[in-house]
């Protein structure tokens, strides 16, 4: 029987995406194995985590000391385009590739026909604040991964920014070819992301 610290943990980890009671579980007794140093070590790094906030405009993970990243606050990015992804680990990725340079929104997840009301979940409101709000965007591109979740993220706000679009002459475009059917946007490579954005319509 596991002790109760360890059932704690377990149940706390299961929240986390793709973590099961087993996983969860097999993670802690990894953990339990390493040396005492790895473990301070890392309850250290987890416990720092209360030090980051998402940025007041594109909500990424940042640590910068002001509301906003540096992404957001740079005038070297281009301020007319601004893409739209599911996640931080997306942006990552987008950014490894060095072939987009706009301005970014990060949505937190997508709409899931399984989940009653998942659209509460994402930061829609705050989409659309900032595409009524900032008049200079000229363009938005809708980077959500090619799932059938991401197409109906995809769709969802399309019609929700349907009367900002037209009202302020704003572009929609999505990622082109070169992403598979049902491929995550994080999991992509660089030159597949490359061709997808530059092909995007």
């Amino acid at each position: 029987m596991p002790s109760p610290r360890i059932q704690k943990l377990v149940i706390m980890l299961t929240k986390m995406p793709g973590l099961g009671p087993r996983q969860a579980a097999r993670l802690i007794y990894h953990i339990l194995d390493q040396n005492r140093e790895f473990a301070l070590s890392l309850a250290e790094s987890i416990r720092g985590l209360v030090q980051v906030k998402r940025c007041a405009l594109c909500f990424q993970a940042h640590e910068e000391t002001g509301q906003n990243c540096t992404l957001c606050v740079s005038a070297l990015r281009e301020n007319k385009i601004l893409m739209v992804v599911e996640k931080d680990t997306d942006l990552d990725t987008l950014e490894k590739t060095g072939v987009y340079n706009g301005k970014y929104f990060v949505l937190g997840g997508v709409i899931s026909p399984l989940q009653q009301d998942g659209q509460k979940r994402l930061r829609l409101s705050e989409l659309v604040k900032r595409i009524s709000v900032e008049k200079n965007i000229e363009e938005l591109v809708l980077g959500t991964s090619s799932t059938a979740e991401g197409d109906l993220t995809a769709r969802y706000i399309e019609k929700i920014l349907e009367p900002h679009i037209a009202k302020n002459g704003i572009k929609i475009s999505r990622l082109g070819r070169g992403l598979s059917t049902g491929l995550e946007l994080e999991f992509s490579d660089p030159d597949t992301f490359k061709n997808a954005y530059l092909n995007r319509k």
